[in-house]
């Protein structure tokens, strides 16, 4: 990757993120967020679908977050938060042995400035999540579709996660 200049720019990397409302209000306020878990495109998950294009690969990794999102989810707190981030490529580490082929850790913090996109459950969304944790059937949740906030539109986001 080139800049305008000529001069070789840092390569980045896209992961997905699962998050919470603390994550988001660290990232409102300008903190650091320090990530255990991501999903990225990875030679495993290549692998593991090699007829899939780049753009295929980067939603089966997004999948993966949603996924970890939910699994990471409290009875109290009934929404999905996935944030999308480009991190330096040195800072994302392949998580070998991984039950999930896009499993990644991150080395760095993450910085609201590295944030691309925020995917968060609207509010019936969040009822469907709620009944799943509950013990409904997970299929319930294929068509619920996440709201999709923009970089600038964090506070946004964290709003719609509390209710605020």
């Amino acid at each position: 990757m080139t800049g305008g200049s000529g001069e070789r720019a840092a390569q980045r990397s896209r992961v997905y993120l699962p998050a919470c409302a603390d994550a988001l209000a660290l990232l409102v306020a300008g903190s650091p967020w320090q990530v255990r878990l991501g999903f990225a495109v990875t030679p495993a998950l290549r692998a593991a679908d090699p007829a899939a294009d780049e753009e295929e690969l980067e939603f089966e990794a997004f999948l993966e977050a949603v996924g970890a999102s939910l699994a990471g989810l409290g009875a109290a707190a009934a929404r999905r938060v996935v944030v999308s981030a480009d991190v330096p490529t040195g800072a994302v580490r392949v998580q070998a042995g991984a039950t999930e082929p896009a499993a990644v850790s991150l080395v760095e913090s993450v910085r609201a400035e590295q944030v691309v996109a925020v995917h968060v459950d609207d509010a019936a969304g969040g009822r469907v999540v709620a009944a799943v944790l509950a013990g409904a059937p997970a299929r319930l949740l294929d068509d619920v579709a996440l709201l999709w906030f923009a970089a600038g539109e964090l506070d946004l986001a964290l709003a719609e996660v509390t209710g605020g």
